[in-house]
């Protein structure tokens, strides 16, 4: 049974997104607990008067649920905190960004024509996007979700993996060391497929069910590693185990639950959301609601179940850079979170009521509310009587961006170039 809302805010109840499947009686039971009554949606789930329903097993009856037992995830929110304001971040991201895309291709390069690899350029450029990452978040998210539409680099889900892995690995609060293992093993985690034969790549090798080419792919890739001095065993050791699944579903090895290293596990969840919101192409993504509900499903089974809710909370069901419809019924894209009311970002408005892109972007904080027709104070208009309100705005939902007359490449760069001039 697939609930698509509730009788109450979904702020107001623990469960980390708008829209998920009910699989057990421990859930129903939680429901209850927190809701009178809730929606459900019978195009995407079972109606509740199906026998299926009624006769719900438990939790433990279903064959994929992995049912040992598992290290608790320890979060330590006191280690990273947000120190730079996006407007002075957002250059040293760009920067830092560039400089990732270069070096990456580069050492691509170098493998693919078999010569000399160096690596040291391209480690430190991983270092400046997590430095950059670790002092505000959203510049570098901004840059990796709202891509330019020219941009045609074959290796940039690399750098939108790694982006993930390490945004969550800052919310978990790995250590700096730890952030900089995961990374890299991110960004070099298919380096085997350069080595390998066009005509065993082309046989869906993007596929995550192809494990066969999938094992022949880390195979090689660590056998490629090995060669390199400047990589840091755990690195290997990171990719060699970031396919296996909690339920032992993954490959090569078919490891099951704490048998997978910790970042092993966290590499895992993070790619496996890239892979399902990009599915459809790089320029292409599914709403992001659609990407959550996807991994949240596969909590318990492909991935350690606590582990799955701290990535939801990470990035909220909205993340920077995601194009979403307001109340008003313009369109805005995420341009900053709000990491206590996640469902109050700062939004550039993108797309009037009318369906008509703007010229001049605008600006809301939905935390505080829509100011754009409040009229500045005068001398004239300062009684208390006068004071004026700003209006309530709420994110409805994320949308497609080809459902819209955006031009993707224009939002990036102005809202970069209105952060750069705040900062001056």
């Amino acid at each position: 049974m697939y609930i698509s809302a509730l009788d109450r805010s979904w702020e107001k109840t623990p469960f980390p997104i708008q829209g998920f499947y009910v699989r057990d009686r421990s859930e129903l039971k939680q429901l209850k607990i927190h809701c009178q009554y809730v929606y459900i949606d019978i195009v995407k789930g079972i109606a509740p008067s199906d026998q299926s329903l009624l006769n719900a097993k438990k939790n433990q009856d279903l064959p994929d649920v992995y049912r040992g037992k598992l290290s608790l995830i320890y979060v330590d929110d006191t280690v990273y905190k947000t120190i730079e304001s996006l407007p002075k971040e957002i250059g040293v991201a760009q920067q830092a960004y560039d400089a990732l895309m270069s070096e990456t291709n580069t050492v691509m390069a170098q493998i693919t024509q078999k010569t000399t690899v160096i690596l040291k350029p391209f480690i430190h450029a991983v270092y400046d996007m997590i430095d950059s990452i670790t002092r505000n978040p959203d510049a570098f998210m901004w840059l990796i979700r709202v891509r330019k539409t020219d941009e045609k680099e074959p290796y940039y889900y690399l750098l939108r993996s790694a982006a993930w892995a390490t945004v969550f690995a800052r919310h978990l609060g790995l250590s700096k060391g730890n952030l900089r293992i995961l990374a890299l093993s991110v960004m070099l985690k298919d380096i085997g497929r350069l080595t390998l034969p066009k005509i065993l790549l082309s046989s869906k090798a993007g596929d995550p069910s192809n494990s066969g080419v999938g094992q022949i792919i880390v195979e090689q890739t660590i056998t490629s590693l090995k060669k390199l001095s400047e990589v840091h065993p755990k690195v290997i050791k990171t990719i060699s185990m970031m396919f296996e699944r909690l339920n032992g579903s993954g490959y090569p090895k078919q490891l099951q639950g704490d048998d997978i290293p910790f970042l092993s596990k966290v590499a895992g969840v993070a790619t496996f959301y890239d892979e399902v919101t990009y599915l459809k192409g790089e320029l292409c993504s599914i709403p992001s609601s659609q990407s959550v509900s996807q991994l949240y499903a596969a909590r318990g089974m492909q991935f350690q179940d606590d582990l799955v809710v701290e990535f939801i909370k990470a990035f909220g069901l909205y993340p920077t850079g995601t194009l979403v419809k307001l109340s008003t019924k313009e369109i805005a894209i995420v341009t900053e979170q709000n990491y206590i009311r996640r469902l109050k970002p700062r939004v550039m408005v993108v797309v009037d009521k009318s369906g008509h892109a703007l010229d001049q972007f605008e600006y809301i904080d939905l935390m505080i509310g829509d100011t754009r027709n409040i009229v500045p104070p005068t001398p004239s208009r300062i009684r208390r009587a006068e004071a004026q309100i700003p209006s309530r705005v709420d994110l409805i939902e994320d949308v497609q961006p080809y459902d819209y007359p955006i031009k993707v490449t224009k939002i990036r760069l102005e809202h970069i170039a209105v952060q750069q001039a705040t900062h001056v």
